[in-house]
């Protein structure tokens, strides 16, 4: 008898939740992880290419057209002040709590420890290293792609507008009591 309640407790431990599901990440996991990752240098490092998108944005509003001095510093002033809105907002001090709770939430332990064994290799630190440049590279074509569609964007938007006109006209809203 005590040897089936022992089996029984054994195997019970063993199916039980801790054991059957994969357990949540430790924070000293993902510490490591972002560690592992250079996290920090990331998102430093996306405060600095957004500089750099918003001027080229500025420059797009403007038809494509050169800035002229003037304009380039008023530009520049702008862009600066959105950037330093940008490190306080997004500096690695408020950013990491967020992103340890993100990681806890999205990730079990067993998928950390699997990255933290990959990230450690030579390919996953060639992916932490070339995947800034993949990422602007992929902007660059993103942002080409969407300008390009523009004329049509402006088009649909202009046919909406004049349907959604039209509607409203052969259909008046009673007025309000």
């Amino acid at each position: 008898m005590k040897s089936r309640l022992s089996i029984l407790l054994l195997l019970g431990f063993l199916i039980s939740p801790a054991w059957g599901a994969d357990a949540p990440p430790s924070e000293a996991s993902i510490h490591e992880l972002m560690d592992v990752t250079h996290a920090q240098k990331l998102v430093d490092g996306i405060i600095d290419q957004t500089n750099g998108l918003m001027l080229k944005s500025v420059q797009q509003a403007n038809g494509g057209a050169p800035l002229d001095p003037q304009e380039k510093k008023i530009a520049a002033r702008a862009v600066g002040k959105l950037t330093d809105v940008m490190r306080q907002q997004m500096s690695w001090e408020k950013m990491q709590p967020m992103m340890i709770d993100l990681y806890k939430k999205t990730f079990s332990q067993n998928e950390i420890n699997d990255m933290l064994a990959f990230y450690r290799t030579p390919s996953g630190q060639a992916v932490i290293q070339k995947m800034p440049a993949l990422m602007n590279q992929t902007m660059a074509i993103s942002q080409a792609k969407i300008q390009a569609m523009l004329p049509q964007i402006r088009d649909i938007s202009a046919e909406m507008g004049q349907e959604l006109q039209a509607y409203h006209q052969a259909h008046p809203k009673p007025a309000s009591p």
